[in-house]
């Protein structure tokens, strides 16, 4: 008889080792996505929505953040590419990589925020087809300025230095 009951508890605990070892990984669903920055604060200064819709009226380039399903991220800060990858952790974080660093990803209120060493972007859900092309808008912004002479008048400044 004790034999029997110690094996029902070898049984048991086995068992719930399994469940537990198969328990559902947190849902990706509402991370994944494109996303654009609305706000971002580094060293307690804050840059704020009126103040990047200036940059992108300006210069015709933003920052955007896209969170595929197969847990890569790229991150396009003004034309300049940062891939890396991310898993959610919980129905309102995810840890993410990119340039060999970790960042905290957090989800609120219909806004996704990024936190790396003491800064943060914040983001909201975006239609893909809303996005500028950056490549595009840079490469615009270098004609213009190569029309304009702008590069080698800042060659000969650096030269006089």
């Amino acid at each position: 008889m004790k034999k029997r009951l110690i094996a029902l508890l070898a049984c048991t605990m086995l068992a719930c080792l399994a469940l537990a070892a198969c328990a559902a990984k947190p849902d990706p669903t509402p991370f994944v996505g494109s996303w654009e920055l609305c706000e971002m604060e580094s060293d307690g200064e804050v840059t704020s929505s009126d103040d990047l819709e200036q940059i992108r009226n300006l210069l015709g380039i933003f920052v955007y953040l896209d969170l595929n399903e197969d847990g890569t991220l790229a991150l396009d800060v003004f034309g300049e590419m940062l891939d890396g990858t991310w898993e959610p952790t919980g129905a309102t974080t995810a840890a993410g990589t990119f340039n060999g660093q970790d960042c905290e990803i957090t989800l609120a209120d219909g806004r996704l925020t990024l936190a790396q060493e003491g800064a943060s972007m914040t983001f909201v859900a975006i239609d893909p087809s809303e996005r500028i092309d950056n490549a595009a808008a840079l490469e615009s912004l270098q004609e213009g300025m190569d029309e304009l002479g702008v590069g080698e008048i800042a060659d000969e400044l650096d030269a006089s230095e």
